[in-house]
Parts: structure tokens; C-alpha cells; sequence
């Protein structure tokens, strides 16, 4: 006899998308250009995103990125150079720090929450628009097993739209 599952397992594979290859797929042209890379100490709200019990000194890196010369999302990343030894030592002049992590770091689990806001003085200085503007952000925090890797706030404006396929 066969046998029929009475709930067969559902699973999606989720691929971080590269956001060079999502703007050039969408036929724009990209750049980035490389706003601050230093080491820091974590504030309190990143430790706690990234299930650490204190803050430490972890590699934060700003950046925006451009399709068409315009600006498509500004990125905001804390890595736990513990989790990346080996990024300590990037200059991200000619890669991003999303597209590095995707092709350099495999991760294990991921933590995604998407919301709206408005922007900040900072943020919209860096977008182009006005302070208080809506903006879309997506926050994620991937892991290895037991270890934060990093912790991302990605801001676009009012106008993005993000399509996933799974």
C-alpha cells in the first residue's frame, strides 16, 4: 500500500539578495559609495538585536546604494568580527559589505522584520529627502550557530518595493 502524508513538510530556502544584482536585474545601473568603516563599540540596543549579553567592539560600516545615480537604500551594519575574523581588513572600496557577507559568510539562521518610519535628519540627508519623510526599513540579524554575524538596518525611500520570490 502507499501511504499519503497527512502534512507534508513545507520549506522556502531564504537567499539574501545582493543589492547590486537587484538593481541591475531591474535594469538600473549601480554604485555605492562607502560612508564610515571603523571599529566601535556596539551600542546596547545592536548587543541586544544580536542576542549579546554586552555590547563590544564590532566593525560598523555605512553605506548607500545608487541605481541610476539616484538613492536606492542606505545601509547600516554592525559585524561581529568574532563570527568574521577575516572582514577586519576590508576596505569595501571596490565591494559591498552586503555583497562580501553574502559571497564570504555563510549563515545559518536569520531574524527579518520589515516596518515603516520616517527618516531621520541623518537618514534623509543621505536619501534625499526631507526629515520625517516615510521611509521603508527592513532589519535583519543573521547567525551561525551560537554567534551573531551581523546586524543590518536597511533604509529606503517611500517608493521602494520589494519583491521576494521563494
Amino acid at each position: 500500500g502507499t501511504r499519503v502524508a497527512l502534512h507534508p513538510m513545507r520549506e522556502a530556502r531564504f537567499v539574501i539578495p545582493i543589492v547590486r544584482q537587484e538593481i541591475e536585474t531591474k535594469g538600473g545601473t549601480y554604485q555605492f559609495r562607502l560612508l564610515s568603516n571603523q571599529v566601535e563599540k556596539a551600542p546596547g540596543d545592536v548587543a541586544r538585536r544580536m542576542g549579546l549579553a554586552k555590547a563590544k567592539d564590532m566593525l560598523h560600516v555605512r553605506c548607500l546604494h545608487l541605481s541610476d545615480g539616484k538613492p536606492y537604500q542606505y545601509e547600516d551594519r554592525w559585524i561581529n568580527l568574532d563570527a568574521v575574523p577575516s572582514i577586519r581588513g576590508e576596505t569595501f572600496e571596490t565591494i559591498s559589505p552586503n555583497e562580501w557577507l553574502v559571497t564570504h559568510s555563510p549563515f545559518s539562521q536569520a531574524e527579518i522584520v520589515f516596518h515603516a518610519g520616517v527618516a531621520s535628519a541623518q537618514e534623509a540627508d543621505i536619501l534625499g529627502v526631507s526629515e520625517k519623510d516615510a521611509v521603508f526599513i527592513v532589519e535583519r540579524v543573521t547567525f551561525v550557530p551560537q554567534k551573531p554575524i551581523t546586524f543590518v538596518r536597511m533604509i529606503h525611500p517611500a517608493s521602494h518595493r520589494m519583491v521576494t520570490q521563494l
